[in-house]
């Protein structure tokens, strides 16, 4: 068995210290691969469709309902049940 101060999450400080002094640069280039495979799979392909539309709906509507959230809670929060 070996002791908290020999595991790895010992290090974890000095991890993300070293990560996040080398600024957004990784960040950016993570989310430009991201975009750039949703790109080819479903904007720039052979046969495209309707998908980005839809994901863009769903994301819209999901974004909708969070923020309207509290208010639906709150209105059925004060009903009177017989």
């Amino acid at each position: 068995m070996t002791s908290f101060g020999d595991t790895k999450l010992r290090h974890v400080g000095d991890y993300w210290a070293s990560n996040l002094s080398r600024g957004a640069d990784p960040l950016w280039k993570g989310w430009c691969r991201i975009w750039n495979s949703y790109r080819a799979k479903y904007i720039t392909c052979k046969n495209a469709r309707l998908t980005p539309f839809i994901h863009v709906c769903v994301f819209a509507m999901a974004i909708n309902y969070y923020m309207e959230y509290p208010h639906i809670k709150a209105h059925s929060m004060h009903k009177k049940y017989h």
